[in-house]
Formats: structure tokens, C-alpha cells, sequence
């Protein structure tokens, strides 16, 4: 994983840039969904761009985790609720919305979030 998330703030999320050993912070703003081939987002990648100066690096993390499915699913139900996708209003929508979604692209037995 190039990028990924090392914690949450009252502003955004923290990540860090594995193979080049450098992090910082992220706003929820900054964060997107993977690109279609027509421009539309996809809400089954989340891309984390790295946020230091000069680093135009970006990673796409599959819905279903990929080699950290507990985080990259921690990281859209938070996502999901913040931007209010598919109506979600609190973590509990959202949570449900996302497992729903995981199913669909992953199968169930991916769920690693256990609420």
C-alpha cells in the first residue's frame, strides 16, 4: 500500500507515504472517489493523494479493503457518512451502506468492521 491512513482529526485523516517515508495530513475535501473511464467517481476505489509538497503520488483503495480491509472499510464508512452517500445521515446508515456495497464487489465474508 503506497498511502495510506495512520489516524483521524477533527479536520480530516493522517496518512502516510510507505515507500517514500514521508505523511501529513488530509481534509475530508481532499479525498476522492476513483475516476470512471466517462469522469464519473467510483465509489468503489477511494484515492488518497499525498499531501506533502512536491509529491504528486496517489493511491486507490478498493471498497473492500484490499491488503487492509478493516482500514481502507473504516475509512469509507467514515467517508460515506461525512459526504452523506445513499442518504447516510450517521454511522450506522453508513455502515450498512458500505457492508452492502462490500458484498456486492467482495462478497460478506470481507467484512471486517464487526458492527
Amino acid at each position: 500500500m503506497a498511502i495510506r491512513v495512520t489516524g483521524y482529526t477533527a479536520r480530516g485523516l493522517d496518512v502516510w507515504h510507505d515507500e517514500l517515508g514521508h505523511g501529513g495530513a488530509l481534509v475530508w475535501a481532499a479525498l476522492a472517489f476513483a475516476p470512471r473511464p466517462d469522469g464519473t467517481p467510483n465509489r468503489d476505489g477511494i484515492v488518497l493523494a499525498c499531501p506533502v509538497a512536491g509529491c504528486d503520488s496517489t493511491s486507490v483503495h478498493p471498497i473492500g479493503g484490499g491488503c487492509d480491509p478493516a482500514g481502507v472499510q473504516e475509512l469509507a464508512v467514515r467517508l460515506y457518512t461525512r459526504l452523506k452517500i445513499g442518504g447516510a445521515q450517521d454511522r450506522a446508515a453508513a455502515l450498512a451502506l458500505v457492508r452492502a456495497r462490500i458484498a456486492t464487489t467482495d462478497g460478506d465474508a470481507r467484512w471486517r468492521l464487526g458492527e
